[in-house]
């Protein structure tokens, strides 16, 4: 028989946000944390706020669309058109 084991957790707020998965997660590991700042500080609003929530926040995307009152094709649109455009700001010239 298995027994629960009750962790204790700290606040979220004393903790660092967990790194991204994904591809999101590959351009953090080769970038400094400042410069990854500053690129998602260069996308437009809407985009930069569905990658938040999808890979910091870890919403699925049926979650974003909830908590933003956007269609699911709209979500899926800007998580799609951000990673495009992290992918060509932090591409080595």
């Amino acid at each position: 028989m298995r027994r629960a084991v009750c962790r204790r957790r700290e606040p979220a707020s004393l903790r660092e946000p967990p790194l991204p998965a994904g591809p999101a997660a590959t351009i953090e590991r080769g970038l400094d944390r400042s410069v990854l700042t500053r690129v998602f500080e260069r996308l437009p609003d809407p985009q930069r706020e569905a990658l938040e929530l999808a890979y910091y926040g870890g919403l699925t995307q049926t979650e974003i669309t909830a908590r933003l009152k956007q269609p699911l094709g709209t979500v899926k649109t800007r998580l799609r058109l951000a990673l495009d455009r992290l992918r060509d700001m932090v591409k080595p010239s």
